[in-house]
């Protein structure tokens, strides 16, 4: 016998008919989907908003790059240029290189922000992990990594050193320190007899016709503080544009009735006004 349908009943079949092929779709989505592992940290760089899950050990950083212009007084310096101090002595500068380190972005209401990047080393037979911002500035560079950083804010002020504080200048690192400018620069301050670092080093000709060639070391270490402007932005690396005045460095520097003990002590003092945000 041939059972007739109503027409209520056929629409009660067209919608459970319906309802198992959507739910039988879905299923089948499901099964043949694989779930996307990525990074799910919004201050990282490589932040995902189609990741379903958070990867493992994916996620990158933002870091601080230091951009460094070389200047004597408005245009760029090269190794080998003639530098006039502001009484009028005459120098070339055939080398140099430097240690900045320990460095701080400060932000409105005072708030700061440093390095997370940390360097092992051996103090009093026992191990520590200190931060790790070392730049070794020279002329052949331009840009330099200070490390991992993560904020977002209006910058305002920066600090930092030049040199090294004591826990770096005097005790040995033991990490790893695959291209670290304390154990791999070719130009390293080391000064291997007394166990610590020189934070400065310049070449300098002076003299009739440049033929009197020195070497200015400075060890002590010296506090930089000056404006910067810049806003950082989450997930994003921080680009930090400064100038170092190289004509300053030798500022009321006569190198004709000076000696070197003083000289080196004027150029100590005059490191405190040689950095300046890019203008």
């Amino acid at each position: 016998m041939k059972l007739k349908l109503t027409k209520q009943q056929n629409n009660v079949t067209r919608i459970f008919l319906s309802y198992c092929l959507f739910f039988g779709l879905i299923t089948l989505f499901h099964s043949c989907y694989s779930p996307i592992d990525d990074c799910l940290d919004n201050e990282s760089t490589n932040y995902s908003i189609n990741a379903d899950e958070m990867c493992e050990n994916c996620c990158l950083y933002p870091v601080a790059k230091l951009n460094v212009f070389h200047q004597n007084d408005t245009e760029t310096i090269s190794l080998g240029d003639t530098i006039i101090n502001n009484i009028g002595q005459h120098l070339v500068l055939l080398n140099f290189v430097y240690l900045l380190s320990d460095f701080y972005l400060y932000a409105d209401q005072a708030q700061s922000f440093e390095v997370i990047d940390t360097i092992q080393i051996l103090k009093n037979n026992n191990s520590e992990f200190i931060k790790d911002d070392v730049v070794s500035i020279k002329r052949a560079l331009f840009e330099f990594e200070l490390g991992t950083i993560i904020f977002d804010a209006n910058v305002q002020q920066m600090t930092f050193k030049v040199g090294l504080n004591d826990d770096l200048n005097y005790n040995p690192i033991v990490s790893s320190t695959n291209g670290h400018p304390l154990t791999s620069d070719p130009d390293t301050l080391y000064i291997e007899s007394e166990n610590k670092y020189t934070f400065q080093r310049f070449v300098v000709a002076h003299g009739t016709n440049f033929s009197d060639t020195s070497i200015y070391e400075i060890d002590k270490p010296i506090n930089i503080s000056i404006p910067i402007e810049f806003v950082s932005e989450r997930g994003k690396d921080k680009n930090i544009i400064i100038e170092t005045l190289y004509d300053k460095w030798f500022d009321n520097i006569n190198f004709t009735n000076m000696g070197t003990a003083i000289i080196e002590s004027k150029i100590e003092e005059n490191t405190k006004n040689v950095f300046r945000k890019r203008i």
